[in-house]
C-alpha cells in the first residue's frame, strides 16, 4: 500500500510514552492552525470513509460540515487513516466537504464527488441519528501557475486568480499572488479550465480572464493534467478608473455583502462587480466608459435593490463615466424596505385553492414577482417595492379555475390596484370561479342529418372569440373552459362545405344574435339546424382575337366585386371555355393568353384593368354568356445598313421604346442586316439602333435623330408589322497620349502608371512607363481629359495629376484631337526615406549575442517594430517615422544572458529615450548582463534501518512554493537538483505509487511551509541535504496511536474559514469550491 506524502506529519521519536505522543498531535495541529479542540455539538454525527488517489485511506485530511445556503462551516473534524465523525450542531441538512491536508495534488470535494458547495449533495441529520457511509475518494489532480504583472512588467501581488470549469463554467478554486506576482492553484481534477484575474482591492487594476478577454465565454482553456503543474503566460492588468460609495438602509446605516455590479451602459454586458463591507462602503475598478451599476442585497434580505441613482430598472438607471487613472467617489445608494401582499385564494364556496399562482404587476403591465398559494390556499408575495400594483389570480395548471384580476376583473387594464407600503403586509384575497361549458349537436335543417366536423364559436359580450370546438362524426359538440358570463354561438359548417353559417336561432349576424349565460362549473345544451345553399350558376363562351382566330390556352377568370378570384378556366383548342360553381351575383371577368401567345391579356369589353371592366349577372342554376376578343401582338422589321456605301451591318441592335421611355423588346439584325421586334402591344413607339458591340458605329434613333426625347413616334396596329430601316453612321477616329515620366532629379522612371480621366471622372485609358520611361494611352476619343500619374508599385514616388495638381478636381484639362497625337509629360516626387535604428548586441566582454530580439515600442509602450540579431550581434529596425521611441533587447530563450531595456534599464519605463527623424540612422548599442552560474542540492535518502532508496522524487521549491528543480534517487539512494539560482528551497520527498515507504518534506516537517530552508549558492552544489523515511506499516501505527490520543483528549474542531477564495472578490459570482487550507 502506497500514501505518497502522508507520513510527512509523523515526527521521528519514540513512541513508548504518552507524553511523545501528545507532542506529536500538538505539532499536528499546530501545523495545519486548527484549534485543538471545539464544543461538543448536541446535534447528530456523520462518519463515513476517506480514500486517497491510490484508493488507500487518507492518512490526514479535514471534513466540514455547512447548512444549507452558508458559507461557513457549522461542524469540523480530522480525517485520520480514512475515518472521521462530524459532530453537527442541531437537525438539519448539511452539505460535507472533504480535504487532504498533506499532499497538494489532491483534489478537495463535496459529497457526493461534486465540485461546489451549490451542486453537493445535503446530508440530512434527523433526532440525533448518526448517518453513515457518507464517504469520498479523492483523486489526484494537477496545478496551474503563472505570474501577474503590470502592462509595463511590475509584479502584482494580492491579485485573487480563480479557475473556472471550461465546459459548464461553474467555479473550481482560486488562490492570492505572491509580493512577486506569481501564484500556483490548488489542485484540480484534470481537465480544461478558465481563469480570471482580480487585482488587489483598491489597486485599479482591469480585471480579465485569460488570456487577455473580456468574458467567461471569450477566454482561453487551460489543459491540466492529473500529476503535473501547468505554467501559463503572464497575465498583465492594465490600469483603469475607480467607482467608490457607500450603500445604506433608509436608516442611513451602512448594509453589509450588497453586491454592486456594473453594466457596460451602451451593450449591457457584464463588466465586474464587488460586495460592500460591513460599512456598506465599496469601490469597483473599472477599464474607462460608461457604465450602469445596481445595487443587490444579499439574498433573504428586507431590503429592495436597486440601480443607481435610485431606479428601479436598468434602462432608467443613471450612467457614471469612468476615465483610466481617475476616481470616481460619491457614488451611494440608500436601499428601500419592501412590502409585501397576502391574503388568500379560494373558490366560490370559500374552500382555499392550493398550488395556485399569485402574481403582482406594475402599473405598466411588468411583472414584479409572484408566488403559489399553500395547502389551504393562504400566500404572502414578499419582497415588493412600495408603490401600486394590480393582482392576478390563476388556479394550478389545467385546474377548473378561470383566472381573474382583483377584485373580480377579467384582464389586467379593468383591474382595480392595490398599495403596498414598506413593511407592511397588504390583505388580498381572491375567489376563482369554475370554467362553464357549452355542449350540443349540429345538423343540416333539411333531413337532420349530424354535420361531422361543424365549428362552433362563441363570442364575449364585446365581441371577442372567447373559444370555438369541432363536432364529432354524431355532430356533437363541446366548447369549455368558458368563464362565467354571457355568450353569442355561431355555428358554420366544415371547410369546403356548401352549409350557410349562421349565430344561435337561425340569425345571421352577431348584432342580431340571442345571449346565452354560462354560470360557474356548469354546461349549456344548445344545438343548432344549418341551411344548405342553392345551387351554383357558371360562365361560358368562347376566346378569340381581333382577327377572329379562336385563341387556346387563355386563363379566364371571374371576380367577386370586391376583386377576389371566383373561378377560373382556360380555354380549349376551339377558344372555348366555361366556370361552373358561381354563387348568384355580379363578376368581372378576364382574360390572360400565356406569355408566349401572340394575343394580349384584357378584361371583358375591352377593359384594361379590373377597376374598369364591365360586370356580368349570374344566375342560380344558369349559364351566363361572355366571349372574349383579345387584341393581337404587332411587329416592327425592316433592315440596318452603314450610311457610308450602304453595307449591311449584321449584330446591329435594334430596341423599341414605350412613350413613357420602357424597353418594349428588341432584336439583333441577321448577316443580311434586316431585322424583326415582334410580341409588340398595338400601339406608339420609338426605335433606336445601334452598331454591334465594340463596333464603330454611332448609335441613334429613328430618322437621324440623335436622343429619345426628339425621336419620331412609330404605330403599330393589333396583330400588324410595319417596316422600318435605318443608316448608321461611322465614328471619327481616336486620339493618342504620349510622353514620358520621370523623377524630380530628372531620372526616367520604368513601370510608372498613366491613367486619362473623360469629363465626367471616369477611365478612359491607361498605360505603363516602358524602361525607358515612355507610355503611350490608344483609343481615346476627341475630347478634354485630366491625367494621372504614379510611381512604380512598392515606390516612394507621390502621385499626381498633370501640371503637379493632388486631385482630378484641380487638374488641368489636356485635348486630344482626333486621329492625332497630343504629347504629355509627368515629373512625379519622393519623399524622405524612413527612419532606421541599428547597432550590435555584445555581452560584457564584447562578443557577440545572436538572437537578440530587438523591439522599438512608441510613447504609449506598444510595440511599433522588432528586429533579430545576427550572429555577428548586428540587426536593423527600419520602417520608423519620425519621433522618440524606446528600445528593449530580449536575450534568446534559455540563454545564460540578461534582458534588459536601453540603456541599460530593467523595464519599460525607465528605459531611455532615442529620437529618430526620418532619412536619418540612429545607432543603438547593448551589452546584455550574464546570469550568475546556477547552483545545485544533492543528498540521500534512506530508512530508519540505513537502506537506501531508491525512485524518490526530490523537488526544490522557492519562496513563492512554485518548484523549481527536481531530481530522482538512484539505485544508492543518492540525489541532485541543477539548475537552481541562488536562493533559499525547502525539499519534498515524494515516494512512488507502488512504494513500501511514505513521503515526507525535509526534517520531518509536517507541510512545505514548516520545512527546513536550504540555502544554495551561485555555481555552488548544497551536499548532505538527507532524509529518512517511515515504512507505511511505522506511519500507520504512529497515526493510528495519534488518533487514539486525539479522541482521548480533545473534541473535533470547528473550522473557521471560508473555503471560497473568491468571496469578497469581484463578481461574476462564484460559489463556494475547493480551498485546501481550512
Amino acid at each position: 500500500m502506497s500514501v505518497p506524502w502522508r507520513g510527512t506529519v509523523l515526527r521521528r521519536s519514540r513512541w513508548g510514552r504518552a507524553p511523545a505522543r501528545l507532542a506529536l498531535l500538538a505539532t499536528l495541529l499546530a501545523a495545519l492552525a486548527v484549534p485543538a479542540s471545539a464544543p461538543a455539538a448536541t446535534g447528530g454525527k456523520i462518519t463515513g470513509r476517506v480514500t486517497d488517489g491510490n484508493g488507500g485511506g487518507l492518512a490526514l485530511g479535514a471534513a466540514y460540515a455547512y447548512r444549507a445556503g452558508a458559507t461557513q462551516p457549522a461542524a469540523s473534524a480530522w480525517i485520520v487513516l480514512g475515518g472521521y465523525t462530524l459532530s453537527v450542531p442541531d437537525d438539519g441538512d448539511y452539505k460535507v466537504y472533504f480535504v487532504d491536508q498533506l499532499d497538494s495534488s489532491t483534489v478537495a470535494e463535496f459529497y457526493d464527488d461534486k465540485p461546489s458547495l451549490a451542486q453537493a449533495d445535503p446530508v440530512t441529520v434527523r433526532g440525533g441519528a448518526t448517518v453513515s457511509r457518507v464517504d469520498a475518494a479523492l483523486v489526484t489532480g494537477g496545478r496551474i501557475s503563472g505570474r501577474v504583472r503590470t502592462t509595463s512588467g511590475i509584479a502584482i501581488g494580492g491579485a485573487t486568480v480563480a479557475a473556472y470549469d471550461a465546459q459548464t463554467g461553474g467555479f473550481r478554486t482560486s488562490t492570492t499572488t505572491a509580493s512577486n506576482g506569481t501564484y500556483t492553484l490548488p489542485a484540480v481534477a484534470g481537465g480544461a479550465y478558465k481563469l480570471y484575474v482580480v487585482g488587489p482591492s483598491g489597486g485599479g487594476y482591469i480585471s480579465e480572464y485569460y488570456d487577455d478577454e473580456a468574458s467567461l465565454a471569450a477566454a482561453d482553456p487551460v489543459t491540466v493534467t492529473a500529476g503535473r503543474t501547468t505554467t501559463v503566460r503572464d497575465t498583465l492588468l492594465a490600469k483603469g478608473g475607480t467607482v467608490s460609495g457607500r450603500v445604506t438602509d433608509a436608516g442611513g446605516s451602512g448594509v453589509d455583502r450588497v453586491t454592486v455590479f456594473a453594466y457596460r451602459a451602451n451593450t449591457g454586458e457584464g463588466a465586474g462587480g464587488t460586495y460592500t463591507a460591513p460599512d456598506g462602503t465599496y469601490q469597483l475598478d473599472l477599464e474607462a466608459g460608461a457604465y450602469k451599476l445596481i445595487f443587490a442585497p444579499p439574498d433573504g434580505s428586507s431590503l429592495l435593490r436597486e440601480y443607481y441613482d435610485d431606479k428601479p430598472t436598468r434602462d432608467a438607471a443613471d450612467p457614471i463615466t469612468v476615465d483610466a487613472g481617475r476616481a470616481v467617489t460619491g457614488v451611494n445608494a440608500s436601499l428601500a424596505g419592501a412590502g409585501q401582499i397576502g391574503g388568500k385564494v379560494t373558490d366560490t364556496a370559500k374552500t382555499g385553492i392550493a398550488g395556485a399562482t399569485v402574481t403582482a404587476y406594475s402599473l405598466d403591465g411588468q411583472t414584479a414577482g409572484s408566488t403559489t398559494t399553500g395547502t389551504g390556499g393562504a400566500y404572502t408575495l414578499a419582497g415588493l417595492r412600495a408603490g401600486s400594483y394590480k393582482v392576478g389570480f390563476s388556479g394550478p395548471p389545467n385546474g377548473p379555475y378561470v383566472p381573474e384580476f382583483h377584485s373580480d376583473r377579467a384582464t389586467l387594464g379593468s383591474a382595480n390596484a392595490v398599495t403596498v407600503t414598506a413593511g407592511r403586509t397588504t390583505a388580498i384575497s381572491a375567489d376563482l370561479a369554475k370554467y362553464a361549458a357549452f355542449t350540443g349537436k349540429v345538423t343540416a335543417k333539411s333531413g337532420g342529418k349530424a354535420i361531422s366536423g361543424a365549428v362552433v364559436s362563441a363570442f364575449s359580450s364585446s365581441g371577442d372569440l372567447a373559444g370555438t370546438a369541432t363536432s364529432n362524426s354524431t355532430g356533437m359538440y363541446t366548447l369549455d373552459r368558458l368563464a362565467p358570463g354571457t355568450y353569442k354561438l355561431r355555428f358554420a359548417g366544415p371547410d369546403g362545405s356548401t352549409f350557410f353559417p349562421e349565430y344561435y336561432h337561425d340569425t345571421t349576424t352577431l348584432a342580431a344574435a340571442l345571449a346565452l349565460t354560462l354560470t360557474s362549473g356548469r354546461s349549456l345544451t344548445i344545438s343548432e339546424a344549418l341551411d344548405a345553399p342553392p345551387p351554383p350558376g357558371q360562365i361560358s363562351g368562347y376566346v378569340r382575337g381581333d382577327s377572329g382566330a379562336r385563341a387556346a390556352g387563355v386563363t379566364v377568370t371571374a371576380y367577386t366585386t370586391a376583386g377576389a378570384t371566383a373561378g377560373t378556366a382556360t380555354s380549349a383548342a376551339d377558344g372555348t371555355y366555361r366556370i361552373d360553381g358561381l354563387a348568384a351575383g355580379s363578376y368581372k371577368v378576364g382574360f390572360a393568353p400565356a406569355a408566349s401567345s401572340r394575343f394580349l391579356p384584357e378584361y371583358y369589353r375591352d377593359r384594361t384593368t379590373l377597376a374598369f371592366a364591365d360586370a356580368v349577372k349570374v344566375t342560380a342554376g344558369k349559364a351566363t354568356s361572355v366571349t372574349g376578343s383579345l387584341p393581337e401582338r404587332g411587329a416592327f422589321t425592316g433592315k440596318v445598313t452603314a450610311k457610308s456605301g450602304g453595307k449591311a451591318i449584321a449584330g446591329a441592335i435594334v430596341t423599341a421604346f414605350t412613350p413613357s421611355g420602357d424597353v418594349a423588346g428588341s432584336a439583333t439584325a441577321n448577316s443580311s442586316g434586316v431585322y424583326t421586334v415582334d410580341g409588340l402591344a398595338p400601339g406608339s413607339y420609338k426605335l433606336r439602333f445601334a452598331g454591334p458591340a465594340a463596333s464603330t458605329f454611332v448609335a441613334e434613333y429613328y430618322h437621324d435623330r440623335a436622343t429619345l426625347a426628339t425621336a419620331l413616334t412609330l404605330s403599330i396596329s393589333s396583330g400588324r408589322t410595319s417596316t422600318i430601316s435605318e443608316a448608321l453612321d461611322a465614328p471619327p477616329p481616336p486620339g493618342r497620349l504620349s510622353g514620358y515620366v520621370r523623377s524630380d532629379t530628372g531620372e526616367r522612371l520604368a513601370g510608372a502608371t498613366v491613367t486619362a480621366y473623360s469629363a465626367t471622372g471616369e477611365s478612359a485609358g491607361t498605360a505603363t512607363t516602358a524602361a525607358d520611361g515612355t507610355y503611350a494611352i490608344d483609343g481615346l476619343p476627341a475630347g478634354p481629359y485630366k491625367v494621372s500619374f504614379a510611381g512604380p508599385a512598392g515606390s516612394r514616388y507621390v502621385s499626381e495629376f498633370f501640371r503637379e495638381r493632388s486631385s482630378v478636381v484641380e487638374a488641368d484639362a489636356v485635348t486630344v484631337t482626333a486621329g492625332r497625337t497630343t504629347a504629355l509629360n509627368g515629373s512625379l516626387h519622393a519623399p524622405p526615406a524612413p527612419a532606421q535604428v541599428t547597432g550590435h548586441v555584445t555581452d560584457g566582454s564584447g562578443r557577440a549575442i545572436g538572437g537578440v530580439t530587438v523591439t522599438v515600442y512608441g510613447v504609449s509602450e506598444t510595440a511599433v517594430a522588432t528586429a533579430t540579431t545576427g550572429a555577428g550581434g548586428a540587426y536593423t529596425v527600419d520602417g520608423l517615422d519620425s519621433g522618440t521611441y524606446r528600445i528593449g533587447f530580449a536575450a534568446p530563450e534559455g540563454s545564460r544572458y540578461i534582458s534588459e531595456f536601453y540603456s541599460d534599464r530593467d523595464t519599460l519605463p525607465r528605459a531611455r529615450p532615442v529620437a529618430v527623424k526620418l532619412g536619418k540612422v540612429v545607432t543603438i548599442d547593448a551589452a546584455l548582463a550574464e546570469r550568475a552560474p546556477a547552483g545545485a542540492i544533492s543528498g540521500q535518502v534512506s530508512d530508519s534501518a540505513r537502506n537506501r532508496i531508491a525512485g524518490v522524487t526530490v523537488t526544490a521549491y522557492d519562496a513563492t512554493g512554485a518548484a523549481a528543480g527536481s531530481g530522482v534517487t538512484g539505485a544508492d539512494g543518492t540525489y541532485t537538483i541543477e539548475g537552481l539560482p541562488a536562493g533559499d528551497y525547502r525539499l519534498g520527498f515524494a515516494v512512488p505509487g507502488t512504494s513500501d515507504y511514505v513521503g515526507t518534506f525535509w526534517r520531518d516537517a509536517p507541510n512545505l511551509a514548516t520545512a527546513g530552508a536550504v540555502s544554495v549558492r551561485d555555481g555552488r552544489t548544497s551536499t548532505s541535504v538527507n532524509a529518512k523515511l517511515l515504512t507505511v506499516a511505522q506511519a500507520e501505527r504512529l497515526a493510528a496511536s495519534a488518533q487514539d490520543e486525539a479522541r482521548a483528549q480533545a473534541a473535533p474542531v470547528v473550522q473557521t474559514h471560508d473555503p471560497s477564495p473568491v468571496t469578497g472578490a469581484t463578481p461574476p459570482p462564484a460559489d463556494a469550491g475547493t480551498s485546501r487550507t481550512p
